[in-house]
């Protein structure tokens, strides 16, 4: 998606979260690499709600929203999440 500097995008979403959290990641069209997202928020409980960046920089962007390991949850139990998401811009 090409994203405009001062842009808002915003991501609405329902998650079940029973172990683990649930990601929303934002990268540079160029990488993945977890370390070069340009906006990363993590959800760590069940919930209904929205989480909104300003663009930085124009360019190509990824949406990326996945379940992660890491969280509320005990060490070696992995992710179990579920969830429903909407987004766009203003």
């Amino acid at each position: 998606m090409y994203f405009r500097q001062r842009q808002t995008v915003f991501v609405e979403y329902d998650a079940k979260v029973k172990a683990g959290s649930f990601l929303i990641r934002v990268y540079n069209y160029q990488t993945m690499l977890d370390a070069d997202a340009t906006f990363c928020h993590p959800i760590e409980s069940t919930g209904t709600g929205e989480v909104t960046f300003v663009v930085k920089e124009s360019g190509w962007h990824r949406l990326k929203f996945e379940g992660f390991v890491l969280g509320n949850s005990p060490p070696g139990s992995g992710y179990e999440v579920d969830y429903t998401i909407t987004w766009g811009m203003r």
